[in-house]
């Protein structure tokens, strides 16, 4: 519904193109006193007198209150479909397209939608600042009303925790938790995606009792609720967590779980980064199993083709270099890091590039290139102190300073070392790391 003042301004200038009086307008049930207060904003006319106003003036009432006709809402709701259709498919220049054409023509009730569309096209293709900017004026505009906000909320958690700023997205997510429960607000499917993003923050970050507390917490909304999605999602977390404190048998536990839900849902985007990360969990394994990851990899690899983000892909890229690795292929490990690494722009994503650079470090050094491997470690190592996760930062720095004392260079490995206890603050100390192998 187009607001007060809008709609007046359309009876208006419609009188006016017809050459009538506001008298001359009136009628029964519509008198001209009624009509001027229609025209300044000040009343919001009944149906039966839009209706009469809309009869009167030779328009529709569609007319009136959204400004076009009922054609051209039907052509602006088939644009807009047909771009979240491209969205769907995975082609999302072509979206970011079709929504952007959509923002100007787009009504009050279409509008939302068009703008959601277009973040999820920015974000799918790595312009992580441009998703935030439309994001944030979504969640600004609570568009969708109390789901409408829940989304945006967990849209930008994401984003700018991709986008390395763990700062921002922590407090952002503590904020926002805070705020549903002062609300008293029965749980949702997103109220639980929520706290599993704040938790997903609060793990990168380090923080692991806090992720491990919120993680919890989801996983019992998530049973009460009884949804395969919200269940999914928390038990995918929980294995993250789980497996960064050590307990792989049961970190690979809980993804098997999570692919049983997600398995009905078949060639879907999250089944198949479900897969990476249950593949990343077999590479953890003691021992490894690095045939069974790439089977799963080269699976998922092959859908998120279709239907995944650019980060999605990178991901995937990047546990198959570490498969290659495991496997003994160097080179092919050296070819599927770059390939992540071509998918992620220097300035965003982060903590992905990190990832990506630490494997192709790894594999560098296994390819005999010392020089490029320790140019790759200090990429890594610099780019995560700048995302603020110091915990990721300082075991990058510590395998730099284990590489470079093995090679002699005690300097080297010393500033590598004072680098790594910095990236968890404690400047100046030079107590060893235990840092996984």
């Amino acid at each position: 519904m187009a607001s007060t003042e809008q709609l007046g301004q359309r009876v208006r200038a419609l009188r006016r193109q017809r050459g009538l009086s506001q008298e001359q307008l009136a009628a029964p049930g519509l008198s001209a006193s009624y009509i001027s207060l229609i025209e300044s904003g000040r009343r919001q006319p009944a149906e039966a007198a839009l209706s009469a106003l809309a009869a009167a003036l030779g328009t529709s009432v569609q007319h009136l209150q959204h400004g076009h006709s009922a054609t051209t809402a039907g052509q602006a709701e088939l644009d807009l479909r047909l771009a979240e259709v491209a969205l769907a498919s995975g082609s999302y220049d072509e979206a970011e397209r079709r929504f952007r054409s959509q923002l100007g023509a787009a009504d009050a009730v279409l509008r939302p939608r068009a703008q959601q569309g277009l973040a999820q096209a920015l974000e799918a293709q790595g312009h992580l600042e441009q998703a935030i900017a439309v994001y944030e004026s979504l969640r600004d505009s609570s568009a969708g009303g109390a789901d409408g906000w829940v989304s945006a909320t967990v849209a930008l958690i994401r984003c700018y925790r991709e986008a390395g700023d763990l700062g921002r997205s922590a407090d952002l997510g503590e904020r926002a938790l805070e705020h549903l429960t002062s609300l008293g607000l029965t749980a949702t499917d997103l109220h639980v995606q929520l706290g599993a993003s704040v938790a997903f923050t609060a793990y990168e970050r380090g923080d692991l009792v806090r992720a491990r507390y919120l993680i919890d917490r989801v996983m019992r909304q998530a049973d009460e609720l009884g949804s395969a999605r919200a269940q999914g999602s928390a038990l995918w977390n929980a294995a993250i967590i789980t497996a960064e404190r050590g307990e792989v048998a049961t970190a690979l536990e809980l993804s098997e779980q999570a692919l049983l839900l997600f398995h009905e849902e078949g060639r879907s985007r999250q089944a198949a980064r479900l897969r990476n990360s249950f593949a990343e969990l077999l590479l953890r394994t003691d021992p490894p199993r690095p045939e069974q990851a790439l089977e799963l990899l080269r699976s998922a690899h092959a859908d998120l083709a279709e239907v995944g983000t650019v980060t999605d892909l990178a991901y995937c890229e990047t546990e198959i270099a570490r498969a290659h690795l495991l496997l003994g292929d160097a080179p092919a490990a050296v070819a599927a890091a770059r390939d992540a690494l071509h998918h992620l722009p220097a300035a965003e994503e982060r903590l992905e590039r990190s990832r990506a650079l630490v494997v192709l470090a790894d594999a560098w050094l296994a390819a005999g290139d010392v020089d490029a491997a320790e140019a790759a470690y200090r990429e890594a190592g610099e780019t995560l102190v700048a995302a603020g996760a110091g915990r990721q930062a300082a075991r990058v720095w510590r395998q730099l300073s284990d590489h470079l004392e093995r090679r002699g260079d005690v300097v080297g490995a010393l500033a590598a070392l004072k680098a790594a206890t910095d990236a968890i603050g404690v400047p100046g100390a030079a107590q060893p790391l235990q840092v996984e192998r």
